[in-house]
C-alpha cells in the first residue's frame, strides 16, 4: 500500500511538473514567436465585382490619413458585337477602385485610356496615373512604347512619343520598358534593361542613368526620392537616383537572406 501509495504520488508530481514545463514551453514558444513576428503584416482579401482582375503591374495608391487605398482593375467581357471572324468582341476596361481600411469597395471610377488599352506597368498618386504601354505594328512587328499621365480628377491626358529613341541603343535591338516611377517634384524615372531614363513632367529627357546590372525594381520613399534595387557596384540591394548629381547615391546593402524586389 505504501509503494502504490509512493507511486501515485510520483505520478502526480511527474504531472505537476511536466504541466508547468508545457506551460514554460508555450510561454517561451509565445515570446519567441512575438519577437520574430514584430512588423510583420499579413494580407487580407478584397472581394472585387464580378469579372474585375487587379492590374498587378501598377503600384497602388494609399491615403495614410484615411486608411483608403486606390487599386487599378480590369474589367474585360464579351460584347454583343460580332467582328468579322464570327465572335464576339472582347471589351477590356480600366477601372479604378477606392477601398476602404475594413477592404470594402466605396468608389469606382472608368478611365477613359482608348479602346482596350492595356497599361502595362504604372503608378498611382493622388490624382494622376503615370504609365507605360506600347503599340505593336504586324507589318514591321514592332512594339513602340510611350510614357502618359492620366488625371483622374478630370479625365485629361497627356502622352509622350516614342520612348525608344531616349534610351541607349543596345546591341541586341531587344527592348521593353520594365519599370516606372514618380519622385515628389513629378518627374518619371523609366526602366530598360540596365539603363534608367528620367524625364520632367513634359516627358523631356534629363538624363539617365546605367547600372552593370539589371534593375531588379523601382520604389519612392516618404521624401520623394526614386530608388532602385538591384546589383550595383558595391552589392546587392537599393540606390537612391541624385537628380543634382545626375547618378546614383550610396548603396544601402542588404543581408544576403533578404530579396530587394520582395522587400519593395
Amino acid at each position: 500500500m505504501k509503494k502504490f501509495h509512493k507511486l501515485t504520488v510520483l505520478l502526480l508530481a511527474a504531472l505537476v511538473l511536466g504541466t508547468a514545463c508545457s506551460k514554460q514551453d508555450e510561454d517561451t514558444a509565445e515570446t519567441a514567436k512575438t519577437e520574430i513576428l514584430t512588423n510583420v503584416f499579413r494580407g487580407t482579401g478584397i472581394d472585387l465585382p464580378a469579372e474585375y482582375s487587379i492590374n498587378t503591374g501598377v503600384k497602388p495608391y494609399y491615403d495614410a490619413e484615411t486608411g483608403e487605398m486606390t487599386i487599378l482593375c480590369v474589367h474585360g467581357y464579351e460584347s454583343d458585337t460580332v467582328n468579322e471572324d464570327g465572335y464576339n468582341d472582347y471589351i477590356r476596361e480600366n477601372i479604378l477602385l477606392t477601398v476602404d481600411k475594413n477592404n470594402t469597395v466605396i468608389a469606382e471610377q472608368k478611365l477613359e485610356l482608348g479602346d482596350n488599352v492595356y497599361v502595362n506597368n504604372g503608378v498611382l498618386t493622388a490624382d494622376r496615373l503615370y504609365y507605360v504601354h506600347y503599340t505593336y505594328d504586324e507589318t514591321s512587328m514592332k512594339e513602340t512604347y510611350y510614357a502618359a499621365v492620366y488625371n483622374t480628377a478630370d479625365g485629361t491626358a497627356a502622352m509622350s512619343g516614342d520612348l525608344t529613341g531616349l534610351f541607349t541603343p543596345t546591341d541586341g535591338g531587344w527592348f521593353y520598358v520594365e519599370h516606372i516611377a514618380v519622385d515628389g517634384d513629378g518627374f518619371l524615372y523609366l526602366t530598360a534593361e540596365q539603363e534608367i531614363l528620367v524625364l520632367d513632367g513634359a516627358f523631356v529627357k534629363q538624363f539617365s542613368v546605367t547600372s552593370q546590372n539589371w534593375i531588379s525594381e523601382l520604389a519612392v520613399s516618404a521624401d520623394g526620392t526614386v530608388w532602385a534595387a538591384g546589383y550595383f557596384d558595391s552589392g546587392y540591394g537599393f540606390v537612391p537616383i541624385d537628380k543634382g548629381t545626375k547618378s546614383f547615391g550610396e548603396t544601402v546593402e542588404l543581408p544576403a537572406n533578404l530579396n530587394a524586389n520582395q522587400y519593395l
